[in-house]
């Protein structure tokens, strides 16, 4: 037994002389996605408020789009985005209370109602930059939406970078259209915390600032606009 002590005793020596240090853990890009969409998948609620940014290749300034989610699994959700540019202000709504279904748009006034929340979210995707479908197509994952992030093959983990001020991996990937997306998620909670594209002449990054499994006030799922 003392010699067994000893020796292990001369390994440390010798791994602490050496600058040596135990392995840290790795993940694949693969692994970091498969567990960002069990994190939606699987959680009971969620919220988010968050900010679009679409910069344009022609002289249009910078457009900006606040926006904010809160969701109870099953059927109870909220999704709101505004926008005071110089191009347009508006401010669209979608709601879900079990089978209720409604959208409020500013842009063309009046509650409009739906048979499935895919068709509201649909509507409201261009117009929104894509925030209205990402987070909530890997939520709810029948919206019956192209499922952008959830079909992205070719992955690759780019390097560990800091979003909000927290370590996240950032993974890039091809969707199914064989367009490049760039995703960060964070290393601690495994959630969406930035997401980017370019297309021909505009790029847009969503930032999130996401909660997992929050106690949600009932004003946060209130129909109002």
């Amino acid at each position: 037994m003392t010699s067994r002590v000893g020796l292990v005793f001369l390994f440390l020596i010798v791994t602490t002389a050496s600058g040596q240090s135990p392995k840290q853990e790795t993940v694949s890009a693969k692994q970091v996605h498969d567990r960002m969409l069990s994190a939606y998948r699987s959680c009971k609620s969620y919220m988010d408020k968050g900010e679009v940014k679409e910069v344009r290749s022609n002289a249009t300034p910078i457009v900006k789009k606040p926006f904010t989610t809160a969701f109870i699994r099953p059927s109870r959700f909220r999704f709101e985005f505004t926008e005071d540019s110089n191009q347009r202000a508006q401010n669209y709504v979608i709601w879900r209370d079990g089978v209720s279904i409604r959208s409020w748009w500013s842009i063309q006034p009046g509650v409009r109602y739906y048979e499935t929340l895919g068709e509201a979210v649909n509507r409201a995707t261009g117009v929104s930059s894509m925030s209205a479908v990402v987070v909530p197509s890997m939520l709810f994952q029948d919206l019956g939406d192209t499922g952008r992030i959830q079909s992205l093959t070719e992955l690759s983990l780019v390097r560990e970078e800091k979003v909000n001020g927290k370590a996240a991996y950032r993974i890039e990937g091809k969707d199914w259209a064989n367009m490049y997306l760039t995703i960060w998620v964070d290393k601690q909670t495994f959630l969406l915390v930035k997401f980017f594209e370019r297309r021909e002449n505009v790029e847009i990054t969503i930032r999130y600032e996401p909660k997992i499994d929050p106690d949600i006030p009932p004003g946060k799922l209130a129909f109002k606009h």
